[in-house]
């Protein structure tokens, strides 16, 4: 038994990251990059700037949800509003994202697909206790 007490709750994470990372909606770099049609360079430039979610677990395993990518090459908006915004960084934007919001009555990412920018950044400020 760890004396630690959120040892239990570390693993949790470490085993939903792992999940995250292995599933079918988040790709590697490359492939990221040739849905967009650019370089690797160009994507990590993009992630540093905030404009795509790039998800790395503790072992520095990365990965990129696909669902940034809209049919059109484009970028999901809200993005880099959202990495401004959420102090928790690009874990806390994806968990945001993919479960249900009370206020919204959906999934925001679902919200921000059907271009509800604005409500889902007001939703995102309510998260954060900024409203």
């Amino acid at each position: 038994m760890s004396d630690d007490p959120l040892a239990a709750a570390r693993e949790r994470g470490r085993r939903f990251q792992a999940d995250v990372l292995a599933s079918d909606e988040v790709v590697p770099l490359s492939r990221f990059a040739d849905v967009l049609g650019i370089s690797q360079a160009e994507v990590l430039d993009l992630a540093d700037r905030g404009k795509v979610l790039k998800l790395v677990d503790d072992s520095g395993q990365t990965g990129f949800p696909i669902w940034q990518v809209l049919g059109s090459g484009k970028l999901l908006p809200g993005i880099e509003t959202l990495h401004g915004l959420m102090i928790g960084g690009p874990w806390t934007i994806f968990w945001f994202l993919t479960v249900r919001d009370p206020s919204l009555g959906c999934l925001p990412l679902e919200a921000l697909l059907a271009g509800q920018v604005e409500r889902v950044i007001s939703a995102a400020r309510f998260y954060e206790g900024l409203e």
